[in-house]
């Protein structure tokens, strides 16, 4: 039997019991429109959202999820399931890599895109609960620095439409990490679904791709050795209308501060480097954003990629800022050791 959930000041974190269950932790949940689509929370659109619940640092552990944990996730009501398959990908009709436009699916991330934990978990729909269940097919690695544990979910729901109407609208996550220990974490948040577009910028991991562990590293949080440079921190760019920003390019007022500019000359936004006390000879890098597509989604976007060169001899704690105007800020941090 659940528990009535309260709503306070317009937040629910609220715990739930069942029977046989010991009492429930909670869970701060973090939703986000997904990096791979600028419509994820727009009104009447797909719905393709990511709920964190655990520090993106990858020094901070994520869940240690053992095969057979789940996550469900309960949708707003005044969301719409289309009747698209629900499925772990590759696993239904239009399901099928790399592109999924007639599914509904899932997956568990380390803490960045394109990190996903593997193999990829069961998804199923549950439509008198009007819920997504994530069940995990395998054992998550041992904790280390580039693999953290679950931290966020990726809900690629190209089958559910957000509601028609702009407004906070309740989610609700409830975990139980292992299937053989009797404790589950919750926490709810709000779909903040709005009826404007506006431009986005979105981390993308694509250019930066990894040896061992996930197949992309980890480009919001870096560690490189003093004098280094930092592996490619590319973005995802699009403009009030959703389409593709192609052709900007960062031009560097100072050694700190630049401005990102449009390919026709027109100013789109802000750079800020951040770098240790005395740090001399660090110089961020960039090239004009190209075309490309997102992955799972397909959807076009334009793609920005910046290196910074940290200074030799200066360690310490390196952070890139990247601002569309009147937009919220894109962090990469880099520590330089």
């Amino acid at each position: 039997m659940r528990k009535i959930s309260v709503l306070c000041a317009g937040v629910t974190f609220t715990t739930f019991s069942f029977l046989g269950f010991a009492a429930a932790e909670e869970l701060d949940i973090v939703v986000k429109s997904a990096p791979i689509v600028p419509h994820g929370l727009i009104a009447g659109q797909p719905l393709d959202v990511t709920l964190s619940f655990v520090d993106l640092d990858p020094q901070v552990p994520g869940i240690e999820l053992r095969q057979g944990g789940t996550a469900t996730i309960f949708l707003p009501p005044e969301v719409t399931n289309l009747g698209y398959p629900v499925a772990s990908v590759g696993k239904a009709v239009g399901c099928e890599p790399p592109v999924l436009g007639k599914c509904s699916s899932g997956g568990f991330l380390h803490g960045w895109p394109q990190s996903p934990l593997l193999p990829l978990p069961n998804v199923e729909y549950d439509e008198a609960e009007h819920a997504l269940t994530l069940t995990a097919t395998a054992d998550a690695p041992e904790y280390d620095i580039d693999n953290p544990g679950a931290k966020l979910i990726h809900l690629f729901t190209f089958g559910f439409q957000n509601p028609q109407e702009p407004g906070d609208y309740p989610i609700r996550l409830e975990l139980q990490p292992d299937p053989d220990k009797p404790v589950t974490q919750t926490g709810s948040a709000l779909l903040k679904v709005s009826a404007r577009r506006e431009a986005m910028l979105a981390v993308d991991s694509t250019q930066a791709p990894n040896i061992k562990g996930p197949k992309f590293k980890n480009t919001m949080y870096q560690a490189v050795k003093a004098g280094d440079t930092s592996y490619p921190m590319s973005v995802n760019m699009w403009d009030a209308d959703h389409q593709p920003i192609v052709g900007a390019r960062i031009e560097m007022l100072s050694e700190t501060t630049g401005n990102l500019i449009g390919a026709d000359g027109s100013s789109l936004g802000s750079v800020l480097v951040d770098v240790p006390d005395g740090a001399k000879g660090f110089l961020l890098m960039s090239a004009s954003s190209f075309a490309a597509k997102t992955g799972l989604a397909g959807y076009p976007t334009g793609r920005l990629v910046m290196t910074l060169k940290t200074a030799r001899g200066a360690p310490g704690d390196y952070q890139v800022t990247l601002a569309l105007n009147n937009g919220d800020p894109l962090v990469h941090r880099i520590t330089a050791e």
